[in-house]
């Protein structure tokens, strides 16, 4: 038997190799020995035949695969011990096979066998609390509504849509009641990356369905699907706030739950780290059954809270759907809210204005990821002198292509103030950098239509986050003025080339955080002073967060982009505030200001969006973000945040005043400096409202609010020296 399962584990390495007839000859060498020394219907035989049947169905030899199947299926119904796991992966790799093979009924047919045989009470296993048969579930159905929709796809016939709808509805709940024992960020991503394709053809099959029958409660469904998998993070620590706040739950209760939340986080990641190191079984089953009994510990506590605490079990696990009417209600007259939801193979938008909501759908038949790559490439190039002329050709080309694609259809229907949920690759881009129309004189920047002469745009995480964000806000800052950071970093300066790798002096940032103090009140952190520690003791209690430093992002691992901080002498403190440690820190900000380069790039992830410091700091709970999309000219951008205080300053709203300050600062530069590159970097994510510090100030304190912000930031204009 040892030489059984040496040769099936080789064969299961190659599989992974794809080198698929070399798997098949190692299999069917496992497969014979057991043969020979096994009963004919024993367990182990049927599973080396299912692991067969699943390589040659990765090979694409599906009529090898269901013969395979069908042996092991002959096998189970002789053998009445084999378990309900194993007869769904056979049925479900036999409706699959024949899926793949275009034989929808069959496929359909086995589908929904193995539903009936091992799901006699569809009602239980709603109520179970065995996550593994749930998720099984949930994937039958998934599959027997892909088989659904490609048969109304084949014959037209509305019965099919329809059930393929009904059954993605059942699977979408099944699998979010299974998200609600994910409250840490790295298993919320998880659950993204594995079923964001599954909500994709949902929202394609509903929006289907909108065609043929009245649109708006499929528009409105399809919407909720696509909130349901954007910024789950966010959501959640949004969530967790409001009910500890409303819900005056038991102290040891409370952390109870954060325990066992915490431990789940920890095994996962022992698990996720184990099997990237391939370990053992020795290593990965204790684990895995820890991870089930730490599982089965906080759905028995959610349980305990549905019954004895209903309010908190509902503000945090059950919290009802994103009310449409409520979002339309928060936007103003001029303003419309745009999400986008960017599938395999199509790109939707909602657009949602204050009495009216309207979707599009759209083939993705460009190469949406490569446009917005080769544009950001071509700013950059312009502004380092490499290729100009190429960069600029490059920038007019795809600026216009880009507009064509993602706005031009929807632009009669758009007021003026806009709020954009971005995903997956358009969360890199500046929209309003975008060309309205093709530049009459190419290199004249300060003639070229920029979508920003046409609307003031902000951004957001999610739509649920920007409600939510607009909507009651329990805690408010203790302290009324700024908490500004401005560490030190050495004497020497940098080339602009060195500055891409290291830390070198910041010449102004000092002044900007000592001016911003003088005029706003608060508590400045300096030098040695302006360190992690002392960052995280403070920031919790003031409204606007003031951080003149460097940045680094990692668009590999995003929570590993971070903000460097000073180091006293002898501290243990690391000088580095990473993206996930933001996660822990609470905040009460009405404005965060990153005065460094890249705070609002880093990891692309699925659903989740681009995981960076701007993030991080809204998953604390900073109302509003200012960030940046890469480095900037120091001089433009100085003047750019000089004006921009000072709008703010006369009261203007955040997404106005970053709007005028751009404006003025075309109306006033050379063409070249008009170039996207000094001043389209600048972004503002979250709630956009003007400031509110809540506390009157005297009378000498606010005779010029705006003069004392410009001067406040006399520095800013820097930034940019700081990598």
């Amino acid at each position: 038997m040892f030489g059984a399962q040496l040769s099936h584990n080789i064969g299961v390495c190659l599989t992974d190799q794809k080198n698929y007839p070399a798997a098949i000859r190692e299999l069917r060498a496992a497969l014979d020995i057991r043969r020979t020394l096994l009963s004919p219907n024993d367990r182990r035989i049927v599973k080396n035949l299912w692991v067969l049947a699943q390589v040659y169905h990765d090979w694409q030899r599906y009529d090898r695969a269901i013969d395979v199947l069908q042996e092991a299926r002959r096998l189970m119904i002789t053998d009445t011990q084999s378990s309900w796991e194993e007869q769904i992966d056979v049925y479900s790799l036999l409706g699959r096979c024949h899926f793949q093979q275009q034989q929808l009924s069959k496929a359909q047919a086995y589908f929904e066998t193995a539903q009936k045989v091992v799901f006699t009470d569809p009602q239980a296993v709603w109520e179970s609390t065995n996550g593994r048969k749930r998720a099984l579930w949930a994937d039958l159905l998934r599959l027997t509504a892909d088989v659904s929709h490609a048969r109304y796809q084949s014959d037209a016939q509305l019965v099919h849509l329809q059930r393929a709808h009904e059954a993605y509805r059942q699977a979408l709940e099944l699998y979010r009641s299974a998200r609600r024992q994910l409250r840490g960020t790295a298993s919320n991503r998880s659950w993204l990356e594995q079923n964001y394709r599954h909500f994709d053809q949902a929202i394609n099959n509903t929006l289907a369905l909108a065609r043929l029958q009245s649109p708006l409660p499929h528009w409105d469904e399809a919407f909720r699907w696509a909130e349901q998998c954007r910024a789950l993070a966010l959501r959640d620590a949004f969530q967790e706030s409001q009910a500890e706040y409303f819900a005056q739950l038991p102290a040891d209760l409370l952390q109870r739950e954060h325990h066992l939340q915490s431990q789940l986080a920890k095994t996962e990641e022992a698990i996720f780290l184990a099997e990237e190191a391939s370990a053992p079984d020795s290593v990965l089953l204790p684990l895995r059954a820890q991870l089930f009994d730490e599982q089965m510990a906080l759905d028995s506590l959610i349980r305990h809270f549905e019954v004895t605490y209903p309010t908190y079990h509902q503000l945090k696990y059950d919290p009802p759907p994103l009310d449409l009417g409520q979002l339309q209600g928060q936007l103003s007259q001029d303003q419309a809210l745009l999400q986008y939801f960017v599938g395999e193979d199509q790109l939707v938008v909602f657009l949602i204005r204050p009495h009216d909501f309207q979707v599009y759908q759209y083939p993705l038949d460009f190469p949406l990821a490569d446009w917005v790559g080769e544009w950001r490439r071509a700013i950059h190039d312009f502004a380092a002198d490499q290729e100009r002329e190429k960069a600029r050709e490059q920038y007019d080309r795809l600026a216009l292509l880009l507009y064509k694609k993602l706005l031009a259809p929807l632009a009669p229907q758009l007021p003026e103030r806009l709020i954009i949920v971005a995903d997956g690759v358009l969360a890199y881009l500046p929209f309003e950098a975008l060309l309205t129309a093709a530049p009459a004189y190419s290199g004249r920047f300060r003639q070229y239509d920029f979508l920003l002469r046409r609307h003031s745009i902000s951004y957001a995480f999610s739509s649920t986050s920007w409600s939510q964000q607009r909507g009651h806000r329990p805690n408010a800052a203790e302290e009324s003025g700024v908490l500004a950071v401005a560490p030190s970093f050495g004497s020497e300066e940098v080339s602009w080339s060195e500055r891409a790798e290291g830390l070198g002096a910041l010449r102004f940032n000092r002044q900007e955080a000592e001016g911003l103090v003088a005029r706003w009140g608060g508590k400045l952190l300096l030098g040695e002073d302006a360190s992690e520690t002392q960052f995280k003791k403070h920031a919790g209690r003031y409204a606007i967060l003031h951080l003149a430093t460097h940045a680094k992002a990692n668009d590999r691992v995003g929570d590993f982009s971070y903000l460097a901080f000073g180091q006293a002498t002898d501290s243990l403190d690391n000088a580095t505030l990473y993206a996930r440690e933001l996660y822990a820190l609470p905040l009460r900000a009405d404005l965060v200001v990153l005065s460094a380069c890249e705070t609002g790039i880093g990891e692309l992830q699925k659903g989740e969006g681009v995981i960076s410091l701007a993030r991080g700091f809204s998953y604390a709970g900073a109302q509003s973000i200012l960030t940046t999309l890469w480095r900037v000219s120091d001089d433009k951008a100085y003047r750019l945040m000089t004006d921009f205080y000072e709008a703010l300053s006369q009261g203007q709203d955040k997404a106005t005043a970053l709007r005028n300050c751009k404006l003025n600062y075309l109306s006033n530069c050379r063409d070249r400096e008009a170039h996207p590159f000094y001043w389209a970097a600048f972004v503002g994510m979250g709630n956009m409202a003007a400031l509110n510090l809540g506390v009157p100030r005297p009378w000498w304190r606010g005779w010029g609010l705006g003069g004392l912000l410009v001067l406040g930031v006399m520095g800013l204009g820097w930034f940019s020296n700081r990598p």
